[in-house]
């Protein structure tokens, strides 16, 4: 912990045959690692993954055809947000994306977004759409009535306006239709599940798997 380059010391210990790559924002500790031998054999990039220019770069000079990519960078939702949409596409058939520390997302000096893109937000809607189909939402929304996040003034006023027209006493008519409207109002907040996800796999302490279909 705290030393430059113990990450890639263990994932080269787990897979010593792989073609390793590294992306890292502070070009000056970069050059550290690798004068004091600590790259184990990995091929490094500086850049800003919060960056689209500088991400697509990371993705040309390393050719892509990756097998894994694990973010466990600066842990902004921009940050990660931006990486996956570039480096997605990168990953083979079959291929794994892995993002560390999503609970971090949600906390002051990470979350970035003001709570309109919060990536676990993002995921919980990608899970919604691949359990329930998505021509039931027509990318029209997150469907999470229940996820943890506040509502913002357009929702509210949605589900408001849903309600005075479906009428109070029909309770069933009255969640079917707010639940709808709930979705119109997320769409606009979330980008669609990639359409060659296969799955998303999420386990205690916030690090979350998407596996490319093959």
């Amino acid at each position: 912990r705290g030393i430059p380059g113990a990450s890639l010391q263990v994932w080269r210990a787990l897979v010593p045959k792989v073609e390793m790559w590294v992306g890292e924002y502070d070009a000056a500790c970069l050059e550290r690692t690798r004068r004091a031998g600590r790259l184990f054999g990995a091929k490094g990039m500086t850049g800003d993954q919060s960056n689209h220019t500088d991400v697509e770069r990371w993705a040309r000079t390393s050719g892509g055809n990756f097998t894994v990519i694990i973010d466990d960078g600066g842990h902004s939702n921009k940050m990660i947000l931006t990486s996956f949409d570039v480096l997605w596409p990168t990953i083979v058939p079959g291929g794994l994306y892995l993002i560390e520390d999503l609970r971090l997302t949600r906390t002051a000096g990470f979350e970035d977004t003001n709570g309109k893109k919060v990536f676990s937000d993002v995921l919980q809607y990608w899970l919604d759409v691949m359990l329930t189909g998505p021509e039931m939402y027509a990318h029209t929304g997150d469907v999470d009535a229940g996820a943890n996040e506040s509502l913002t003034s357009e929702e509210k006023s949605g589900r408001e306006q849903t309600r005075h027209a479906v009428g109070s006493d029909d309770d069933s008519a009255w969640a079917m239709a707010a639940e709808r409207g709930l979705m119109r109002a997320r769409a606009r907040r979330f980008p669609p599940p990639p359409a060659d996800l296969d799955f998303i796999f999420c386990e205690s302490g916030s690090a979350c798997t998407l596996g490319k279909r093959r």
